[in-house]
């Protein structure tokens, strides 16, 4: 028998985006079998939603966070399958049915997920979807690739309900990423699937929470936090085979956990170990210019640019550097380069329009494709 699937939606503040959300479900050509439009928006939605009341199931609730309102709607059905798409996103065409193609595919599926385009605020895409390669990643080796980061876009996401509910469904506790988190509990109960095409369309604009980096580098590290370093150690090195990232993503997973100082010490054996390596030189400058040590900090980097020009983060990490330092042209030259090299790379973007407000790349920058031509743009 073919699985049911439920899509949960919730909305706060998304008004404006809500029709088009579920326009977009609605229209597919598998439906979903249940939507379910958790509101916790003090704006009025009663004319919206309208149109679309025979055809949804509607959960008023009080504005207590995005986990708390998922978790209602997956208590709310009984599908078998329940994917989650905020009010702000639109699911690409055939979601649906690539979601529950997944799991009939492969009985211990317990997560799919898929590529996303980014639209800017008017629906326009503004660069290619995000992909990950086309590597399957082995049930065993799950938990290390995703404590290298967070591959998993939400609104691509289908889990199987009965999984959901064996975990826990999503945390609500306050300064932990509720996303992350589940998926890094979910990691070890059964298969994730990947589906090579994009599954939603992801909407940029000025009140995304993600806007925040800050934000939510500090609720990242409250997920990674709730993960044991003993099993982290453990998955990362069944993960990555070669010992040269392993130690990256160990050093990575302790720097984004805040465990700066174990973080540092890993990264320096790393370094004696493999010298010059450009991923260790980053974080030991990003290391130093948070201590204060911009003498120490500049020679990481600028060794980095020795192994590659083509190092966007290492420009622009550099440029804080100079323009800290007074060497304000030679920063504006930074900057611009980096944002030559990535032109939709906000950090160097920021440092090119708004000096006074320096912002430091703490990541390495993902492999990407190149923004969308004007002309692509629509």
């Amino acid at each position: 028998m073919k699985p049911t699937l439920a899509v949960v939606v919730p909305h706060y503040r998304q008004t404006r985006y809500l029709a088009e959300c579920l326009c977009s479900l609605l229209q597919q050509g598998r439906v979903p079998d249940e939507v379910i439009v958790v509101d916790s928006s003090p704006e009025e939605t009663a004319d919206v939603l309208r149109p679309f009341r025979m055809r949804i199931q509607y959960l008023s609730a009080p504005a207590a966070g995005v986990a708390a309102a998922r978790n209602l709607g997956i208590r709310a059905t009984e599908c078998d399958l329940v994917s989650f798409l905020d009010a702000d996103n639109v699911a690409a065409d055939g979601m649906c049915e690539a979601h529950a193609a997944a799991f009939e595919a492969a009985a211990q599926t317990v997560l799919c997920h898929g590529a996303v385009t980014p639209i800017d605020a008017h629906g326009r895409p503004y660069a290619h979807a995000s992909r990950l390669d086309s590597e399957r990643v082995p049930q065993s080796r799950q938990l290390g690739w995703l404590l290298e980061r967070n591959w998993i876009a939400t609104d691509s996401a289908c889990v199987q309900r009965r999984a959901l509910l064996d975990v826990g469904g999503f945390c609500e506790q306050e300064g932990v990423r509720e996303d992350y988190d589940l998926w890094l509990r979910l990691a070890e109960r059964g298969a994730f699937a990947y589906v090579e095409r994009p599954l939603a369309l992801y909407r940029r604009h000025a009140t995304n929470l993600s806007n925040d980096r800050e934000y939510m580098f500090r609720w990242e590290a409250g997920a990674l936090r709730r993960v044991d370093p003993v099993r982290a150690l453990q998955a990362i090195t069944e993960a990555f085979p070669e010992r040269r990232r392993q130690a990256l993503v160990w050093a990575e997973f302790l720097l984004r956990r805040g465990d700066t100082q174990e973080a540092e010490a890993a990264l320096r054996r790393a370094a004696d170990t493999w010298p010059g390596e450009p991923p260790f030189l980053f974080h030991l400058g990003n290391l130093a210019l948070d201590a204060g040590e911009l003498s120490r900090a500049e020679p990481c980097y600028r060794r980095v640019l020795d192994d590659s020009q083509d190092d966007a983060a290492a420009w622009n990490n550099l440029g804080v550097v100079l323009a800290t330092t007074g060497r304000d042209q030679a920063a504006r030259e930074a900057f611009a380069r980096a944002s030559r090299l990535r032109p939709a790379y906000q950090d160097a973007a920021v440092n090119l329009a708004q000096p006074s407000a320096l912002r430091l790349t703490r990541r390495r920058l993902r492999d990407q494709l190149p923004p969308l031509s004007p002309d692509a743009r629509g």
